[in-house]
């Protein structure tokens, strides 16, 4: 389980990562707003013009995608992909949070008990391990 205390401030030190990531995609990325709300409080994501920004809210804003606090941490974590989210969004607006917060799980953590069946990993070629550093969560190094 994870707890973050102060998700603005954690999306605002990752805002490079996540720029860098829109930038590699050249244009593709759609501006999106994700309000995420929470007993504490409500925060606003928004990806506009390639920038990414996370902004403490006192209220409801129209026209957004409305997610729980519950579900925005999965989505940071890299436990739950766009695609898996309990929000209606576009097709591009899943393809932009997908840019810059990719599905890693079950990649990124190893559970043998869980993953026993799978087969054994293929011998290490550079391509692999490109395709593994591009995706990687910075924050979960």
């Amino acid at each position: 389980m994870i707890h973050l205390v102060d998700p603005p401030r954690l999306v605002a030190s990752l805002a490079p990562f996540f720029e860098r990531r829109l930038a590699s995609d050249e244009g593709r990325a759609v501006d999106t707003v994700v309000f995420v709300s929470a007993a504490a409080g409500a925060w606003r994501l928004q990806i506009k013009d390639g920038k990414v920004s996370c902004t403490t809210l006192e209220q409801w804003v129209p026209d957004c995608i409305e997610l729980p606090r519950w579900q925005f941490t999965q989505l940071l974590a890299g436990y739950r992909g766009a695609n898996e989210l309990d929000a209606d969004l576009s097709s591009a607006q899943q393809e932009t949070l997908g840019m810059i917060l990719p599905k890693t799980w079950p990649y990124s953590l190893s559970d043998p008990d869980l993953w026993s069946d799978v087969a054994p990993p293929r011998p290490y070629t550079a391509a692999a391990a490109r395709v593994v550093e591009a995706t990687a969560l910075p924050w979960l190094a």
